[in-house]
């Protein structure tokens, strides 16, 4: 097909060359012969998807680490000790071109991946990635308002338990009790009037002298 002409850069009504249809597939043995003769990995699809990015979305685990063997720059390498960089242009977060958030980036799709295959790309040039950032950008500023938080909240718990309380009212009460007065009527007849009386502490003795002065009107 070459031969005759074949473009490997070729593009369908969505946007896919030959190498994203291998990463759908899954098919690394095709793959590698369609990017050995000059099939490109930089070219985006209609979803703005190249073919590192599409299988971290779809979750191809083998195409993805592939495709980063792919891609890295060896250094070095001492046995199976290999010194290797990778480039971030299509997995970090930021776009290298427009400084923006690119949400169409590996490690935003395998972050907020919702396929369990996902959690098997949080490995290797990823996870470091990802505490490269942590430890740059969001570790201090997290603790700071962490603990700028866990200050007002304490603050706030401490005047919520010491507030003053609603004024108590005199007329509550602390006790009940309970007087039995016996009365002569004019008819000579008996009568019990069972009266029952409530005091605090502090209009006890104002409370006595009243009933003193009730009972002696009485008679």
């Amino acid at each position: 097909m070459l031969s005759r002409g074949a473009d490997p850069d070729a593009q369908d009504t969505n946007g896919n060359t030959v190498l994203h249809l291998l990463v759908i597939y899954q098919k690394i043995e095709a793959f590698d012969m369609a990017y050995e003769v000059g099939a490109s990995l930089e070219i985006r699809n209609v979803m703005n998807l190249t073919p590192l990015t599409l299988a971290a979305c779809l979750a191809r685990v083998e195409m993805f680490f592939h495709i980063l063997n792919i891609e890295r720059e060896i250094y070095w390498q001492i046995g199976s000790i290999t010194c290797a960089a990778y480039p971030l242009s299509q997995i970090d977060t930021i776009d290298t071109k427009t400084g923006q958030i690119s949400k169409t980036s590996a490690l935003n799709s395998v972050v907020f991946g919702d396929k369990d295959e996902h959690l098997e790309l949080m490995d290797g040039v990823v996870i470091d990635l990802l505490n490269a950032k942590w430890n740059t950008f969001v570790k201090k500023k997290f603790y700071r308002q962490f603990f700028t938080f866990a200050f007002y909240f304490v603050i706030s718990l401490i005047c919520f338990t010491l507030r003053p309380g609603p004024p108590i009212n005199a007329a509550l009460v602390n006790g009940t009790n309970a007087t039995n007065i016996t009365t002569k009527n004019s008819n000579h007849t008996i009568d019990t009037l069972n009266l029952t009386f409530t005091f605090n502490d502090t209009a006890k003795n104002e409370s006595i002298g009243s009933l003193t002065t009730l009972l002696l009107s009485m008679y």
